[in-house]
């Protein structure tokens, strides 16, 4: 009570210092909201191994090129080339297992394909806007390539890459799972595919549910589903094509990039087909990443939260110490009267930090009915039409509080930080000397 009486009564000399708090902390939230979503969503895990896993990208001459043959151009050699190239890949030393992708079946690929679910005449709480499709290919080994694991009551993943899905049947994530099904075993469970003109639903079962992934950096959702590919070479000879390779070692990943690419000129030349280039898993997020201008929007809303912070630290720290500086004939009339350091200390400190948690609520307040209007910062750029699921970011009340949270705890070290350097050098002055202070 009597800190708060002293502020009262110094209510003339700090009522800039609580307008300019107040300014402080709107800015500081609309700085620190967008910046810490996409540090967050940054450090957001994938789902699946992609530090063991290393990607071979195979291409084939085209027919008008020196060196092309002919003869090996046919649907049925050109299928031969490509499991040849999978079994040399897969024997190599260090490599667990490959599966095989021709664009539409990786996690992370630049390419994308949604999908949008029902369960016909069943009410859902959740509905989900847009679930990520990936297609793989039957025997491909598709799921343990990648690490993924199925949940209980499902078949393993190695009998999920063994089975064709295609067309009515599916198999989805676990996050899918919870939202149309929670506490229940999705198995077994059926999505409206479609309603034809007679008023006939027809329906596609989920055969099997695996572990979430996160398809790429701006997406936040873990929501997918998985589709077979009716048959890897359906009209024509495959031209190019991915093998993806999941490594026993994962401190290796690195360093076996240039020896497969070695290796791989010599021993992947089959046929008409060459190997292109070798990358990790992670260089191959990074690449798609870049192409999404990711990481320029990173680098700019860190700088100039970097830039702010720096200002902020010292315009904070710089008016208190002002502040607490011009308080030292106060504070020695106090020494005089029998008041020990430490409670000086304490006293400025506890003035300040009162000062600066009225100060803080006020701008919260003010940036509340703001964002009520115009809502809340969520992510990158695509994060506003890809589905978020059951997460903090998605709920204002849950994200405001955070946010909140944060602003406050770099207003309150601020100035505590100015506050306690020069209140305990006032504290220790002599008595004399603080009474003659003409701060």
């Amino acid at each position: 009570m009597s800190t708060i009486k002293q502020l009262w009564n110094n209510r003339r000399a700090t009522a800039w210092i609580f307008i300019e708090l107040v300014i402080i902390t709107i800015i500081t939230w609309i700085i620190a909201d967008p910046v810490t979503i996409s540090v967050y969503d940054s450090n957001l895990p994938m789902g699946y191994d992609n530090d063991r896993l290393v990607i071979l990208q195979m291409t084939s001459f085209a027919s008008d090129v020196p060196g092309f043959d002919a003869s090996r151009d046919s649907l049925e050699v050109n299928k031969s080339d490509v499991e040849t190239v999978m079994m040399k890949i897969r024997n190599y030393p260090g490599v667990e297992s490959v599966t095989i992708d021709e664009g539409f079946g990786l996690p992370g690929a630049d390419s994308n394909s949604f999908d949008h679910y029902d369960i016909g005449d069943e009410v859902v709480d959740t509905v989900v806007k847009s679930v990520n499709t990936f297609v793989y290919h039957t025997g491909t080994n598709f799921f343990e390539t990648l690490g993924m694991k199925s949940v209980e009551g499902s078949p393993t993943v190695e009998e999920l890459s063994a089975t064709c899905t295609a067309p009515d049947k599916v198999i989805i994530t676990s996050d899918v799972a919870r939202l149309y099904w929670p506490g229940e075993n999705a198995v077994g469970k059926k999505f409206l595919r479609w309603t034809d003109d007679e008023g006939n639903q027809h329906f596609t079962t989920v055969i099997g549910v695996v572990s979430g992934i996160r398809h790429q950096l701006p997406f936040r959702s873990y929501c997918a589903t998985f589709y077979c590919g009716d048959h890897m070479f359906p009209d024509e000879p495959l031209r190019n094509f991915k093998v993806v390779a999941r490594l026993s070692d994962p401190t290796k990943t690195d360093a076996i990039v240039d020896e497969l690419y070695d290796w791989g000129n010599r021993e992947l030349a089959i046929g008409n087909f060459y190997l292109r280039s070798v990358q990790t898993y992670n260089a191959f997020l990074e690449d798609t990443n870049r192409m999404h201008g990711i990481p320029n929007q990173l680098n700019l809303r860190y700088i100039l939260a970097g830039f702010f912070l720096v200002n902020l630290i010292l315009g904070v720290v710089g008016t208190f110490w002002l502040q607490t500086r011009k308080r030292i004939t106060e504070m020695g009339i106090r020494r005089a009267f029998g008041a020990p350091r430490g409670n000086i200390v304490g006293l400025m400190l506890g003035e300040n930090l009162l000062l600066a948690t009225v100060a803080c609520l006020t701008g919260v307040f003010i940036y509340w009915q703001y964002a009520l209007r115009n809502g809340l910062a969520i992510g990158y750029d695509k994060n506003e039409i890809i589905n978020v699921v059951d997460n903090w970011i998605a709920h204002f009340g849950q994200h405001f509080i955070v946010i909140s949270a944060i602003v406050y705890a770099l207003i309150i070290i601020c100035v505590t930080v100015g506050t306690l350097l020069p209140a305990m050098s006032v504290s220790r002055i002599d008595i004399v000397d603080s009474l003659r202070s003409k701060e």
